[in-house]
């Protein structure tokens, strides 16, 4: 009888263990899905205003005309990305326009002088903190995600879930080289 005590309150723990595991992958993953949803959100506010500073430095760069038709092709590529993966490789690539974009503005007084151009110039930037505070936090909860996925004995549960590391963001290559402004 005392044995059967024993395995039973054995098998209490296990399942009990088990419960708490899985219950906690469970909150890990929505936390995963939140964070790149929440990138996602950034990532869509910035575009937008990115199409309302193009609209806005159309008038006074008449010169620039490949850079502003390259933002304008990438943003409507965003527009139709699937993924958060392929949305943030196109925005990176974006990014390196906007960046050039705000150097070359340096050649147009009247542009620089524009309240809606430094207003707009303003929000991307604020934009560009947000993502990056959110990039963090996504790779924050990845982390924190492998390393219970691949730690025993939460890896024993986490096989009967099915679930896999994932990967964290990145730059790309293209992000990590020096800007290159030629006016």
């Amino acid at each position: 009888m005392v044995i059967g005590i024993v395995l039973g309150a054995i098998a209490v723990v296990f399942l009990l263990y088990f419960v708490l595991a899985y219950n906690g992958f469970v909150v890990m993953k929505n936390s995963m899905d939140r964070a790149a949803s929440n990138i996602d959100v950034m990532l869509k506010q910035r575009h937008d205003e990115i199409g309302k500073l193009v609209d806005t430095v159309k008038g006074y760069m008449k010169h620039e005309k490949g850079l502003l038709e390259n933002i304008t092709r990438l943003r409507s590529q965003f527009a139709k990305a699937k993924d958060t993966g392929e949305r943030l490789r196109i925005d990176a690539e974006m990014n390196r326009h906007v960046l050039n974009l705000f150097a070359v503005a340096e050649n147009y007084p009247k542009l620089r002088a524009s309240e809606n151009f430094m207003h707009l110039q303003g929000r991307i930037t604020a934009l560009e903190n947000e993502i990056a505070d959110r990039r963090e936090e996504y790779n924050s909860t990845v982390f924190e995600y492998n390393n219970k996925v691949q730690r025993i004995p939460s890896a024993i549960v986490a096989r009967l879930m099915g679930l896999q590391t994932r990967e964290m963001f990145k730059a790309s290559e293209g992000d990590r080289k020096d800007v290159k402004v030629s006016f």
